[in-house]
């Protein structure tokens, strides 16, 4: 049993793509609208060449009513990470593992602190998915897994073979950590830029001052990144940051998705991560600092969770 705990946008179409391989899959989701529609009508699934699909399986929103998994692939929102981790053990096989493929840093240490460390992987999504309507996800764009285990000598060769079997883009890592970081520079330098200027990814691409103040922030983070010692190169991750808005050119990033929907975002673990880190090393980052106080403004208008 593969339990998706988070059924947002990239959790459904990971619940879909999985349960097509004749995987059993069930979710666990926070109550409200999108819950609702799936357990009424089903999980409308749109795929990039047109079709459409319509999935019904166990989404729950009580932990009470999983089934015991083999695998828990964790896609909560950052700040959601810590109420999801102490439930994490008594849900899971004995031989079962947990998976975090969630944005920003700090989330593996969190469910560390819940799970042996035999029981944990970590690694990096770029698939994308939106949500337009509850109910009803569409694909965003292709990407690619990375992922590897929080204790070295676990073997995470059964994860990246169940995701394959998918026709999911899986890969080994041995140093998820970096990969962690390398998501995290790109994450900081696009997904403010769209949610302030509310427009999909694509749109970056056509606009010189989006485009700067993107570079920007991607050659702050690298710095930080450096600082905290990880050699990453800036030219190298920001060729792949427009390799993935030209993927993804139509696609909604999930923190422009959030402030749409005067959700909270993830703001803090993203760009907030970056500002901390680099106040800790005393580096200048006015360019994130900037976006940063802006997107959490917003956060703090309306009623937000």
């Amino acid at each position: 049993m593969i339990t998706i705990v988070g059924c947002g946008a990239l959790g459904s179409l990971f619940a879909g793509t999985l349960i097509d391989a004749g995987f059993p899959v069930q979710g666990f989701s926070r109550p409200g609208a999108h819950l609702e529609a799936c357990r009424r009508r089903g999980l409308l699934v749109e795929y990039p060449d047109g079709s459409e699909r319509t999935y019904h399986f166990p989404l729950e929103d009580s932990w009470e009513r999983l089934e015991p998994s083999d695998l828990m692939l964790v896609l909560v929102k950052t700040h959601q990470t810590a109420a999801v981790a102490p439930h994490l053990p008594s849900a899971l096989k004995p031989r079962g593992m947990v998976l975090t493929l969630q944005n920003g840093l700090g989330n593996a240490e969190i469910l560390a602190s819940s799970l042996s460390p035999g029981q944990l992987a970590l690694g990096t999504c770029s698939y994308a998915a939106f949500r337009p309507a509850p109910g009803n996800v569409r694909w965003g764009g292709t990407g690619e897994i990375w992922l590897g285990p929080w204790d070295p000598t676990t073997d995470v060769s059964p994860l990246i073979a169940s995701f394959q079997k998918a026709g999911l883009s899986a890969h080994f890592t041995p140093h998820p950590q970096r990969a962690l970081w390398e998501k995290l520079v790109v994450n900081a330098s696009l997904n403010p830029v769209t949610a302030l200027a509310q427009c999909p990814n694509g749109e970056i691409l056509r606009h010189d001052g989006l485009l700067n103040v993107a570079r920007t922030l991607c050659d702050e983070a690298v710095q930080v990144a450096r600082a905290e010692g990880f050699p990453l190169e800036e030219e190298t991750l920001w060729q792949r940051g427009l390799a993935i808005l030209d993927r993804t050119k139509n696609n909604r990033s999930s923190m422009l998705q959030d402030v749409e929907a005067r959700r909270r975002t993830e703001v803090d673990a993203i760009s907030g991560a970056v500002l901390d880190r680099g106040k800790k090393h005393r580096l200048p980052l006015p360019m994130t600092s900037c976006v940063t106080a802006l997107i959490r403004a917003l956060d703090a208008q309306g009623d937000r969770s």
